[in-house]
């Protein structure tokens, strides 16, 4: 190789990791705006886990849900008497060096009994997360959830 391609090779070398870190943040985008549908339908529970890691951490408030079996037992626990809407907003990703990939976004959540029309309540939150890439795929890792607000609608 002469010295005339080497500058060639570095910059085909950049763009190619360059197109990496953008392919995994718009992965880990996709599986923030995944999250909102599988964590509302109550028949998603397994998909919804898979969201995150075996031994991914979901938490909200003082209470921590940790690993797979855990995810699948709030999820289903969530929906024996409430139904929930979540509403993605703002979502940022950032692949922060090899191996870090965080993301902060906004979420306005609906919830309520079963079988009654209107939602009761209508939260306003942010999640901090941290993702990994696992076989093609974007996980996460941990979620952070910081509640800003909580209203109950009166009907």
């Amino acid at each position: 190789m002469t010295r005339k391609h080497i500058p060639s090779l570095i910059s085909l070398t950049v763009l190619a990791a360059c197109s990496a870190s953008h392919d995994e943040v718009i992965l880990c985008t996709n599986t923030v705006e995944n999250y909102a549908a599988l964590r509302d339908n109550p028949e998603t529970a397994e998909s919804y886990a898979d969201l995150f890691t075996d031994q991914g951490t979901f938490t909200l408030g003082g209470s921590q849900t940790a690993g797979r079996e855990a995810l699948i037992a709030r999820h289903k626990a969530s929906h024996e008497s409430a139904k929930w809407q979540h509403e993605m907003g703002k979502i940022s990703v950032h692949k922060q060096g090899p191996d870090k990939i965080t993301g902060s976004s906004q979420v306005t959540v609906k919830t309520g009994p079963k079988g009654v029309a209107e939602y009761e309540r209508t939260i306003a939150a942010t999640y901090d997360d941290t993702f990994v890439m696992e076989n093609g795929s974007c996980r996460i890792k941990s979620r952070l959830v910081t509640v800003i607000s909580d209203e109950t609608v009166n009907n």
